[in-house]
């Protein structure tokens, strides 16, 4: 009996042994796509997203606007304990001309902590738009002296063929030095194909530059902050860059994952590129149906010959450009996703 009570024992051991190593890694999993801020992150309760479409509540989904474009500091704000990050516009892919359309730059990241407000004062917003040119800028600014307390530089759009888009840039940014963090350059396009769009900027670093062209294929997008380019083009196309994990990247003309470049299309069909992953390395889940994931998105991929660039990814990622058609017939860059403003504090 004395023996099988210790085989017991120990076998008890080494099954809580083996939970606990199962439970640091899930916490390490979760570190590594919630940023470089992760305890913060939990430990902040509420949560504001900010979009082109107004201010809401995460979780409730209510809306958190006086007005669109302005909010009130909410009553239990805390200056101590407490950040702002936004994401500017990703610029869009250029459509074909005689030449291959460049790549979009994706949006800059930036962020600033612990910032000291009185409750009920106005606060205005800028989130910069994506669509099918340059990228706006996203930002925060308190009305009262007209403070600007963050801001995310929008990428630009992509022009023909060597021209491409260059990312919102940290220069033209604002937030806490050590956490801004400029959107992937778009590719530049050589001869008749397309090539990718870079990725925004994130709390895990700079957006992955859009591949480059070099064959008949298109290149890869660019991978969301922290990431990594997207491949150079091949006849077969190009995968796009990876998220700040080392995942995501998009397989030749298929769309990114969690924040992953969208693949560069074949010379062949099926010719088309795909879009760029949404970015989770801001908010991966809350509640509200899922509408509360917030992140830097991958870049789009590039169009090969005959075909249209991939879209750019919420938020701010760089739309790919397209590839000449040789009947002369119009395919469309990819477009740059829209910005994005987050705020969280420690209720008082």
């Amino acid at each position: 009996m004395p023996h099988k009570f210790g085989k017991s024992v120990r076998n008890l051991k080494t099954l809580s042994c083996n939970i606990l190593i199962i439970l640091a890694s899930m916490v390490f999993s979760l570190k590594a796509i919630a940023g470089p801020n992760f305890i913060q992150r939990f430990n902040l309760d509420k949560v504001i997203i900010i979009t082109t479409t107004g201010a809401r509540w995460a979780a409730t989904g209510a809306s958190a606007d006086t007005s669109l474009g302005t909010m009130l500091v909410p009553a239990d704000w805390n200056s101590s304990k407490n950040s702002m990050e936004c994401i500017g516009g990703g610029g869009a892919g250029k459509t074909n001309g005689g030449n291959g359309g460049g790549g979009g730059g994706g949006g800059a990241y930036a962020r600033r902590s612990n910032i000291s407000l009185t409750p009920g004062e106005t606060l205005t917003y800028t989130i910069g738009a994506g669509g099918t040119g340059n990228g706006g800028d996203s930002s925060i600014i308190r009305s009262t002296g007209t403070v600007t307390l963050v801001l995310a530089k929008g990428g630009l759009g992509g022009g023909t063929g060597a021209t491409s888009g260059a990312g919102g840039t940290t220069a033209a940014s604002s937030g806490d030095i050590t956490s801004i963090f400029a959107g992937g350059n778009g590719g530049a396009a050589t001869g008749s194909v397309g090539v990718g769009g870079g990725g925004a900027g994130g709390p895990g670093g700079a957006g992955g530059a859009g591949g480059a062209g070099a064959a008949n294929g298109g290149a890869g997008g660019g991978g969301n902050g922290g990431g990594t380019a997207g491949a150079t083009s091949t006849n077969a196309g190009a995968i796009g860059g990876n998220n700040s994990m080392g995942t995501g990247s998009g397989p030749t003309a298929s769309p990114g994952t969690l924040g992953g470049g969208g693949g560069g299309s074949p010379q062949a069909p099926p010719n088309y590129a795909g879009n760029g992953g949404r970015g989770i390395d801001i908010i991966s889940k809350l509640s509200n149906s899922g509408s509360d994931v917030t992140g830097s998105g991958g870049g789009g991929g590039g169009g090969g010959r005959d075909a249209g660039g991939g879209n750019g990814a919420l938020y701010g990622g760089g739309g790919g450009g397209a590839g000449r058609d040789a009947a002369a017939v119009s395919r469309l860059g990819g477009t740059g996703a829209a910005g994005v403003c987050v705020i969280r504090y420690k209720p008082l």
